[in-house]
């Protein structure tokens, strides 16, 4: 079993929505940990391992003009008005384009190593590829990127993107809406947005 830890400052952004904060630290974990378990129980095309790369930055979505940009993006699907009817529109603004780059919160995660988007991009950067990636972190099942974490104005409901790549046609992309049902987070919803 791997521990990891890294460093993380979220900031909060829009209006009815926040997004981490060090009010929110002890949910961020309990959420990434809950999605870790959810990402290497799962069984398809990304090799057998006992561990996730975690990236420790934040994804960032935004068009690439900050206006409607691809049909077909992420930031589509989240501003689609029947994506989630638990998802308020508020939650969904959050976390578009008012975000900047954070990090997870300093956490123990178990079966995970934690490193910076800059030891990934070394990785592809050049020559290097998938075999190299396998080399860097064997036993690994590839990496996970999350965006910040919106939160509900009461603090009960979560929402979020993750991606899991694990290979050139081995990854896919999910909008995750959440809910706390006493001191536990629980997936109220999953959404592919992708895959590879």
């Amino acid at each position: 079993m791997l521990l990891a830890t890294t460093l993380l400052a979220l900031a909060v952004s829009g209006p009815g929505a926040t997004t981490g904060g060090s009010g929110h630290d002890a949910d961020t974990v309990g959420i990434v940990t809950l999605l870790l378990k959810d990402f290497l129980g799962a069984r398809g095309e990304a090799p057998e391992g006992s561990y996730l790369v975690v990236v420790a930055e934040t994804l960032v979505i935004c068009p690439p003009d900050g206006g409607e940009g691809d049909p077909f993006s992420v930031a589509a699907a989240i501003r689609e008005p029947d994506l989630d009817v638990e998802v308020p529109q508020s939650m969904r603004r959050s976390l578009l384009c008012d975000q900047e780059v954070g990090m997870l919160p300093t956490a123990n995660l178990e079966n995970a190593r934690v490193v910076l988007s800059s030891e990934i991009d070394a990785i592809f950067t050049g020559d290097g590829w998938w075999d190299e990636f396998y080399k860097t972190f064997p036993g690994s099942r590839g990496f996970l990127q999350f965006s910040a974490i919106a939160y509900s104005d009461d603090g009960k409901q979560a929402f979020l993107y993750a991606s899991h790549s694990c290979g050139g046609l081995c990854g896919t992309g999910w909008i995750v809406s959440l809910s706390l049902r006493g001191e536990r987070w629980q997936v109220a919803s999953k959404r592919m947005l992708w895959i590879s």
